[in-house]
């Protein structure tokens, strides 16, 4: 819904504000990208995770064409599926371990 919003509101907008949130995408790439090497819990590797692939949503976001946010949508549905997949894997193991820990007591 908020995309939709954006994108009616501020479609006569697109050829002034396309170039900031290209910058804006690139450097939450890029941000994301080496932060996130340099880290050593998984909480916060996914965390600067997701601000990657933000980025990454905001390029489709802005070419600006119909194509651009089917894209967007069909990135949004894969990312929503693979992160459930991962927090309920770590979701899992921490319940696992916290289950093992009380039973050796």
């Amino acid at each position: 819904l908020l995309i939709r919003i954006f994108y009616y509101s501020f479609y006569g907008f697109i050829d002034n504000w396309r170039y900031y949130v290209v910058i804006i995408s690139i450097l939450t790439i890029v941000v994301g990208s080496f932060v996130g090497l340099e880290q050593r819990k998984l909480k916060s590797l996914l965390a600067y995770s997701s601000i990657s692939h933000m980025g990454y949503a905001l390029i489709s976001f802005t070419t600006g064409t119909f194509e651009g946010i089917q894209m967007l949508f069909c990135y949004l549905i894969i990312y929503m599926g693979s992160g459930l997949c991962i927090w309920s894997i770590f979701l899992l193991t921490r319940l696992k371990n916290n289950n093992v820990q009380k039973h050796n007591k």
